[in-house]
């Protein structure tokens, strides 16, 4: 059951007024994609790398890929580069590099419609710049796991999964589509603002990114789903993307979904070019963590998140309006 979720607002300011307009226009301007612009083969869009313009460095401390679409958590900008060999320089002789640093991230959250900043920590580096990120106003949120191809590749080929029964959403024409609204409103109790999840899928699919999905024919019903961003260039050069969204119903666990659904994504993704996988995995979801444990995969880092102000707003407020636009559609 999906539960409409009502937003509670409270005289914003102007500024946050002003946030409130480049997000909703932006998942406006997102759902103009129509189902027959959405590429069913993923384009290869060489993506800029992008230097963090901290206000008054000299050197460079943080760089990333830009803006990443997602189906989860919608789009988000994502720094996965720390120039270590600047690090002690910045904190010797910037005495309010983290003041510095918090004023970018404000920026950028105010000129992008993001719903958080993500800074990938590989473990080498935690010590060096935790402390820094955390006086700018980033928590830590989530494990941080990559995978090349030729490690993938490698291991799925000693695996003995079926890939039966699995299905690729290509636009908001699929009949699979509500019931993996509803499963991911499960999954993400914020995607229970139908009109956002929308919107979001929509734009992920325009710009190349991908949902699949687990049908079990038995019980006519969704029970298992993954997703992936769209192609962006990671600090090597290399085609990435990463995987936001992982879930299968409760009552369908144990049965080698996840696996199925990860051998089928991940080999889909090499094939179309994708040379590294990157993804997420909250610090407190012990069974995921157990789950790639199992499967000899061990975190790399952490993510460290910085909160866009239009995040709230986005899910929620965003999400009522554009949920009564669909409706006029026909869509539910």
């Amino acid at each position: 059951m999906i539960t409409y979720l009502t937003p509670q607002l409270t005289r914003p300011s102007v500024t946050k007024i002003f946030g409130l307009y480049i997000a909703f226009f932006s998942i406006v301007i997102a759902m103009d994609a129509s189902p027959s612009e959405v590429p069913e083969e993923k384009e290869h869009i060489a993506i800029n790398r992008i230097t963090a313009n901290i206000p008054g460095l000299d050197l460079p401390l943080l760089s990333g890929s830009g803006i990443v679409s997602t189906a989860f958590s919608g789009p988000y900008y994502r720094v996965d580069e720390i120039h270590r060999e600047n690090i002690e320089d910045l904190l010797r002789n910037v005495p309010d590099l983290a003041t510095r640093v918090q004023q970018w991230a404000k920026e950028t959250c105010r000129e992008n419609p993001i719903t958080r900043i993500s800074v990938n920590v590989p473990n080498g580096l935690i010590d060096s710049i935790e402390e820094l990120l955390k006086a700018a106003g980033f928590s830590r949120k989530s494990l941080t796991y990559c995978l090349s191809k030729e490690a993938a590749l490698n291991s799925l080929q000693k695996q003995e999964i079926s890939t039966e029964n699995i299905h690729t959403i290509l636009s908001l024409d699929s009949p699979f589509l509500s019931q993996t609204a509803a499963l991911y409103g499960e999954f993400n109790k914020a995607m229970k603002v139908p009109g956002l999840f929308y919107a979001c899928v929509t734009n992920l699919l325009a710009k190349g990114g991908k949902i699949y999905v687990h049908y079990n024919p038995q019980t006519s019903a969704i029970d298992g789903l993954i997703s992936h961003s769209d192609c962006f260039l990671n600090k090597h050069g290399q085609e990435s993307i990463t995987v936001d969204g992982l879930f299968v119903n409760p009552d369908a666990r144990k049965k080698g979904i996840a696996r199925k659904l990860i051998k089928y994504a991940l080999n889909e993704a090499f094939e179309g070019g994708t040379e590294m996988i990157y993804w997420e995995t909250g610090t407190g979801r012990i069974d995921a963590q157990g789950f790639y444990k199992k499967h000899s995969l061990e975190p790399d880092g952490f993510e460290y998140r910085y909160k866009s102000p239009n995040e709230v707003f986005a899910r929620h407020f965003a999400g009522q309006i554009l949920q009564n636009m669909l409706r006029s559609f026909g869509i539910r």
